[in-house]
């Protein structure tokens, strides 16, 4: 089904046989593309898309809707893995350093750096 939404968002939606929504295209503000894939219920559970600053994020959503892990590459080409709680708060940052040097973020629940380990520990 081709769909405009009141933003003017025009999206593709692919249902299921019951009607819901299992996958959605869309191009957002920005020129933004992305791709959505939902349960049997309809609910949002994994997102792809490349943001305006060229950052292709994957991100993968509990059963409740909160965001709870991405992937991505950033500008510097550098991979990273989040791990998010129950609030969607990053908590454990995994990646690489401008150099290419693996290090790894412990974040508190209130988004303040708690431990930083690198290659040199």
């Amino acid at each position: 089904m081709l769909n405009v939404g009141d933003d003017g968002v025009p999206s593709l939606i692919f249902t299921d046989e019951n009607g819901t929504s299992r996958l959605m295209l869309n191009v957002g503000e920005g020129g933004v593309p992305g791709l959505g894939v939902a349960d049997e219920s309809g609910t949002f559970r994994l997102g792809l898309n490349v943001g305006e600053d060229g950052v292709p994020s994957l991100g993968f959503i509990d059963e409740g809707g909160t965001f709870r892990l991405g992937l991505n590459v950033g500008e510097d080409g550098s991979p990273n893995l989040t791990l998010a709680d129950e609030n969607s708060t990053p908590r454990l940052l995994l990646g690489l350093t401008e150099d290419g040097a693996p290090a790894m973020f412990f974040i508190d629940d209130n988004g303040a750096l708690v431990r930083r380990v690198d290659e040199d520990g």
